[in-house]
Protein backbone atom coordinates (compact mmCIF):
# COMPACT_ATOMS: atom_id res chain seq x y z
CA UNK A 1 0.00 0.00 0.00
CA UNK A 2 1.40 3.37 -0.98
CA UNK A 3 1.58 5.85 1.85
CA UNK A 4 -0.73 8.79 1.65
CA UNK A 5 -0.38 12.20 3.16
CA UNK A 6 -4.06 12.37 4.14
CA UNK A 7 -6.17 9.33 5.01
CA UNK A 8 -9.13 9.05 2.66
CA UNK A 9 -10.58 5.82 4.02
CA UNK A 10 -10.40 3.59 7.08
CA UNK A 11 -7.62 1.45 5.59
CA UNK A 12 -5.32 4.49 5.50
CA UNK A 13 -5.88 5.25 9.19
CA UNK A 14 -2.57 5.09 11.03
CA UNK A 15 -0.55 4.85 7.80
CA UNK A 16 -1.20 8.32 6.41
CA UNK A 17 0.45 11.33 7.96
CA UNK A 18 -2.90 12.94 8.80
CA UNK A 19 -5.89 10.81 9.69
CA UNK A 20 -9.20 11.49 11.40
CA UNK A 21 -7.53 11.45 14.84
CA UNK A 22 -5.18 14.36 13.99
CA UNK A 23 -7.75 17.04 14.95
CA UNK A 24 -8.21 15.33 18.33
CA UNK A 25 -4.45 15.48 18.93
CA UNK A 26 -4.50 19.17 18.02
CA UNK A 27 -7.44 19.78 20.37
CA UNK A 28 -5.68 18.03 23.26
CA UNK A 29 -2.61 20.19 22.72
CA UNK A 30 -4.75 23.30 22.39
CA UNK A 31 -6.45 22.57 25.71
CA UNK A 32 -3.06 22.12 27.37
CA UNK A 33 -1.85 25.43 25.91
CA UNK A 34 -4.93 27.33 27.08
CA UNK A 35 -4.50 25.83 30.55
CA UNK A 36 -0.89 27.06 30.65
CA UNK A 37 0.94 23.73 30.42
CA UNK A 38 4.46 24.03 29.00
CA UNK A 39 5.09 22.37 25.61
CA UNK A 40 7.57 19.87 27.09
CA UNK A 41 5.21 18.81 29.89
CA UNK A 42 2.33 18.59 27.41
CA UNK A 43 4.36 16.39 25.03
CA UNK A 44 5.38 14.09 27.88
CA UNK A 45 1.85 13.90 29.29
CA UNK A 46 0.19 13.30 25.92
CA UNK A 47 2.77 10.64 24.99
CA UNK A 48 2.25 8.94 28.35
CA UNK A 49 -1.51 9.06 27.74
CA UNK A 50 -1.05 7.44 24.33
CA UNK A 51 1.13 4.68 25.84
CA UNK A 52 -1.44 4.20 28.59
CA UNK A 53 -4.28 3.82 26.11
CA UNK A 54 -2.23 1.37 24.02
CA UNK A 55 -1.36 -0.67 27.12
CA UNK A 56 -5.02 -0.77 28.11
CA UNK A 57 -6.04 -1.94 24.63
CA UNK A 58 -3.18 -4.36 23.85
CA UNK A 59 -1.24 -5.02 27.06
CA UNK A 60 1.76 -3.26 28.62
CA UNK A 61 4.43 -5.15 26.66
CA UNK A 62 2.82 -4.25 23.37
CA UNK A 63 2.47 -0.57 24.28
CA UNK A 64 6.11 -0.17 25.25
CA UNK A 65 7.95 -2.39 22.79
CA UNK A 66 5.90 -2.64 19.61
CA UNK A 67 3.79 -0.45 17.41
CA UNK A 68 0.06 -0.77 17.01
CA UNK A 69 -1.14 -2.52 13.91
CA UNK A 70 -1.18 -0.04 11.05
CA UNK A 71 0.58 2.74 12.97
CA UNK A 72 3.37 4.36 10.99
CA UNK A 73 6.24 6.45 12.29
CA UNK A 74 5.07 9.31 10.06
CA UNK A 75 1.61 9.19 11.64
CA UNK A 76 3.05 9.17 15.16
CA UNK A 77 5.30 12.13 14.32
CA UNK A 78 2.44 14.12 12.78
CA UNK A 79 0.24 13.41 15.81
CA UNK A 80 2.94 14.76 18.11
CA UNK A 81 3.48 17.81 15.89
CA UNK A 82 -0.28 18.48 15.87
CA UNK A 83 -0.28 18.33 19.68
CA UNK A 84 2.64 20.76 19.92
CA UNK A 85 1.05 23.13 17.40
CA UNK A 86 -2.11 23.06 19.51
CA UNK A 87 -0.10 23.85 22.65
CA UNK A 88 1.55 26.81 20.93
CA UNK A 89 -1.68 28.28 19.56
CA UNK A 90 -3.47 27.72 22.88
CA UNK A 91 -0.65 29.47 24.75
CA UNK A 92 -0.82 32.43 22.34
CA UNK A 93 -4.56 32.76 22.87
CA UNK A 94 -4.08 32.49 26.64
CA UNK A 95 -1.47 35.27 26.55
CA UNK A 96 -3.69 37.55 24.46
CA UNK A 97 -6.78 37.00 26.56
CA UNK A 98 -5.00 37.52 29.88
CA UNK A 99 -3.53 40.84 28.72
CA UNK A 100 -6.82 42.06 27.25
CA UNK A 101 -8.88 41.04 30.28
CA UNK A 102 -6.63 42.68 32.87
CA UNK A 103 -7.91 46.15 33.83
CA UNK A 104 -5.41 48.98 33.62
CA UNK A 105 -3.77 49.85 36.90
CA UNK A 106 -5.35 53.02 38.21
CA UNK A 107 -3.78 55.22 40.85
CA UNK A 108 -6.18 56.44 43.51
CA UNK A 109 -7.42 59.96 42.97
CA UNK A 110 -5.85 62.57 45.22
CA UNK A 111 -8.04 63.55 48.16
CA UNK A 112 -9.63 66.96 47.84
CA UNK A 113 -9.55 69.26 50.87
CA UNK A 114 -12.95 69.74 52.49
CA UNK A 115 -14.24 73.31 52.55
CA UNK A 116 -14.20 75.01 55.94
CA UNK A 117 -17.66 75.20 57.51
CA UNK A 118 -18.84 78.57 58.83
CA UNK A 119 -18.84 77.86 62.57
CA UNK A 120 -19.31 81.41 63.76
CA UNK A 121 -23.09 81.37 63.40
CA UNK A 122 -23.73 77.88 64.77
CA UNK A 123 -23.32 78.54 68.54
CA UNK A 124 -25.21 81.74 69.07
Amino acid sequence: MARRLIAHNRADHGQAAFDYFTPFHFAAGFAAGVLGVSPVKAAIALTALKVGIASYEHGAGHALFSRGQGESNLNELCDLLAELAGVDIGAQIRARSSVAAAPPALAPAPALPLPAAPVAGIFR
